[in-house]
Order: C-alpha cells, then sequence, then structure tokens
C-alpha cells in the first residue's frame, strides 16, 4: 500500500522507482513532516480514506484535513528539491 501511495503522490514515478533504496528513502522523507502532516498523508494515500474520514479519525474538521495535506505535500516537494529529487521522481 506504501507503493500505492507513493504514486499517487507522484503519478509520473514507475514502480521500479518506488522499490529498494528509493522507496525507503521516500518514506523516510514522510516519517519527517510534522506528526499531524504525516498522518493525514497516510490515512490518505495509504490507507485511502476521504477528508470526512480523516477528520473524524483525527478528530479534526474537515478543512483542517484539506489544510494537512496540503501542507504536507508542499512540504513532501520543497524537502525533494533540496535533495535534488525534483527531477528524479
Amino acid at each position: 500500500s506504501e507503493a500505492t501511495a507513493h504514486l499517487r503522490l507522484r503519478p509520473d514515478m514507475t514502480m521500479g522507482v518506488a522499490q529498494g533504496s528509493e522507496y525507503e528513502a521516500f518514506w523516510a522523507e514522510v516519517r519527517r513532516l510534522p506528526r499531524r502532516q504525516g498522518q493525514a498523508i497516510a490515512l490518505f494515500y495509504v490507507e485511502d480514506l476521504s477528508v470526512a474520514e480523516i477528520a473524524e479519525i483525527l478528530e479534526i474538521a474537515g478543512g483542517t484535513v484539506k489544510a494537512l495535506l496540503h501542507q504536507g505535500r508542499e512540504r513532501l516537494e520543497r524537502q525533494f528539491q533540496a535533495k535534488g529529487w525534483a527531477n528524479e521522481l
């Protein structure tokens, strides 16, 4: 399910890139996110839950979930660029 989430976050990637050390490095970056952002990203992309379901689980508003997802994606993009991965992903 992590590979599926990886591909949903970066649909231009092939499955081969989502495996092995690159795969592990990607999830290490997700784990570096602030706790709530990482939770929202994992629940949305790995567990395939809706914004409403995530809001209920985390006991926060749906708008907050949307903000966490947006912030998490933005932060991941910056982290990838800082590592020089932007062109590889």
